[in-house]
Parts: structure tokens; C-alpha cells; sequence
């Protein structure tokens, strides 16, 4: 039975400007102190162009072994 986590803590490094390029920085998803593996999550970002305050939200992959809720975070570039 997957594991449901209605709160995941997800970690955003600061992403660095590189010239009106999408900047991708690293997500981190945990249950607790447990690291959730990448392939169990959807990472998208949003304004993470120009710098200033950006998005990535994390959503669940079907199949795998959580259930996540959509969870949103903002980081500075």
C-alpha cells in the first residue's frame, strides 16, 4: 500500500541568474527525515527566468510508493 504524505517538506535550492535562461535548481522531497525518491514526484517550475521570486510545485506520480498532495514552494534568483 503506497504511503500517503499530505505534507511534504520540500527543500529549493536558490537558483543564479544565467541570462533570462529557466533557471532548475534542486528539489528535495521528505516524509519526515525519509528523502523521497524523484521518480515518485513531478517537479515544474514557474517565472523562473528573470531574477526575483520563482515557483516549483511538486506533484504526485501515479503508481509509485506515495501519495503525495500538490505541494508549492518559492525560491529567489
Amino acid at each position: 500500500t503506497p504511503r500517503t504524505v499530505n505534507v511534504p517538506t520540500v527543500t529549493v535550492e536558490d537558483g543564479v541568474y544565467n541570462g533570462g535562461e529557466a533557471v532548475t535548481p534542486t528539489v528535495t522531497v521528505k516524509d519526515g527525515e525519509t528523502v523521497i525518491p524523484a521518480s515518485e514526484y513531478e517537479v515544474t517550475y514557474s517565472n523562473n527566468t528573470n531574477a526575483g521570486t520563482a515557483t516549483v510545485t511538486v506533484k504526485d506520480v501515479e503508481g509509485g510508493n506515495y501519495v503525495l498532495s500538490e505541494t508549492s514552494k518559492t525560491f529567489e534568483i
